[in-house]
């Protein structure tokens, strides 16, 4: 079943995609730099770090709509995050 990418600021848009993490990897594209590094000033772990020398990339879509960026976004769709609303 499709997941649906939902740009709630204006303007608005809406873009399908057939399964969650295709929809994650948009979502990450309108999460800047500085979301995905968290905030260290406030204690904020980073949404993407390193392990062992190597890029580990948040595909986390929960923590992703949690940042300041991903906010302006919502999942609706068969994603299974949590139940849809008739």
């Amino acid at each position: 079943m499709p997941v649906m990418l939902v740009k709630l600021s204006s303007p608005g848009w809406d873009k399908e995609f057939p399964d969650l993490p295709s929809a994650v990897t948009e979502l990450r594209e309108h999460v800047c730099s500085d979301c995905l590094a968290g905030n260290p000033d406030e204690g904020g772990p980073a949404l993407d770090r390193e392990e062992d020398g190597r890029k580990v990339e948040c595909r986390d879509a929960m923590m992703l709509l949690a940042t300041a960026c991903g906010c302006r976004f919502t999942l609706e769709g068969d994603h299974g995050l949590w139940p849809e609303v008739d």
